[in-house]
């Protein structure tokens, strides 16, 4: 919905030179603790273990700092390679889907994920980690839907949260507490189907806990074609309502506002972004903002009330929608309200 820039290129030096050896030594580890299992009996029998080990090492800047369309060569890559492990991991089942599960598959699934560790890099504060990159995206709100917050703290400063004591006359040091705070990085393309993805640079998306969390936990963007962020067409979703005209702003005074409940937004995709609306539900959860589209029409009234002068200057547009126009991306609802207002403003003036 919200097109990121490309990660520059210190970024993604940054990305590689701090990953690429420690994820390098870590296939190792992993994949020599499958060569002493009956998964691989011998280094010299080109098993699916060592194929898939010889693969990870070969395409392992690729696979760090690949940009999304490298990213969807990898998954076609091993969906013709690794065919039955492709199809295994886009299941991902656990011990309880007896009838489905393969100790095999799962333990080479395991070694990937441990090897391309995401969770260390998720844990990472004070070095290149996830911090740093949700810093270095400078995000506002979430680009999945432009409704939430992305809040990130992680360079707030020291707060004392407690009076220093004396003791024998030595005053004791403060203590003091640092708040961190970031929003989730979602792997776009699921780390679950893609364990080799997991710390793709291009594949972690800040995003809000609704989008990451309630919306689209393992789905995978990649068999619907939904486009990532940083592929995302500008201006490629439309916001509008449904019943407009009902909605007509009278040539003089004010008038009482349309009853909320016929407040209906209509939310389009177009360029291919149709399936970005689907894929994050947008329509209906769009939906549960009609009192804040019922306020911004309140809005308007009482500016034309004032006089048509004052109600179609361009400082008034900025007042009314509670921000400028260039900042619509950084702000909760943004698009959504900035579309709406300039449909409503130029409807056709009721008596």
């Amino acid at each position: 919905m919200i097109q990121l820039p490309t990660n520059g290129p210190l970024d993604e030096q940054t990305h590689l030179s701090t990953l690429k050896a420690v994820t390098l030594d870590k296939i190792y580890q992993e994949f020599s603790v499958l060569r002493r299992s009956e998964m691989m009996p011998s280094p010299t029998v080109p098993t699916l273990a060592s194929l898939v080990e010889k693969y990870l090492k070969s395409e392992i800047d690729s696979l760090l700092i690949g940009k999304p369309s490298d990213l969807r060569i990898h998954i076609e890559n091993f969906a013709r390679f690794f065919s039955g492990f492709h199809q295994y991991t886009k299941i991902n089942p656990t011990k309880k889907q007896k009838s489905i599960f393969d100790a095999d598959y799962a333990a080479l699934s395991n070694a990937i994920r441990n090897a391309f560790d995401y969770d260390a890099f998720s844990g990472e504060k004070d070095g290149w980690g996830a911090y740093a990159l949700v810093k270095n995206h400078r995000l506002r709100i979430c680009p999945y839907c432009n409704l939430n917050h992305v809040n990130y703290h992680s360079d707030d400063p020291v707060v004392t949260v407690k009076k220093p004591r004396r003791k024998r006359g030595v005053p004791k040091p403060p203590v003091v507490k640092k708040f961190t705070m970031r929003p989730p990085l979602d792997h776009f393309y699921p780390r679950g189907h893609y364990p080799y993805l997991g710390i793709s640079l291009y594949n972690l998306i800040p995003s809000c806990h609704q989008c990451n969390s309630g919306v689209k936990h393992d789905d995978d963007p990649f068999q619907k074609q939904v486009k990532t962020p940083f592929e995302f067409p500008p201006n490629s979703i439309q916001f509008s309502l449904e019943n407009a005209q009902d909605f007509a702003i009278p040539v003089t005074g004010s008038a009482p506002g349309t009853p909320i409940a016929s407040v209906k937004i209509k939310v389009i995709g177009i360029n291919g972004a149709q399936s970005h609306v689907d894929f994050f539900e947008l329509v209906d959860r769009y939906g549960w903002y009609s009192p804040e589209i019922q306020d911004l029409y309140n809005s308007i009234l009482s500016y034309w009330a004032v006089g048509p002068t004052l109600g179609s200057c361009l400082i008034a547009g900025d007042m009314i929608r509670g921000f400028s126009e260039s900042d619509r991306e950084k702000r909760a609802l943004g698009i959504c309200i900035s579309h709406i207002y300039t449909e409503l403003i130029n409807l056709p003036r009721s008596n």
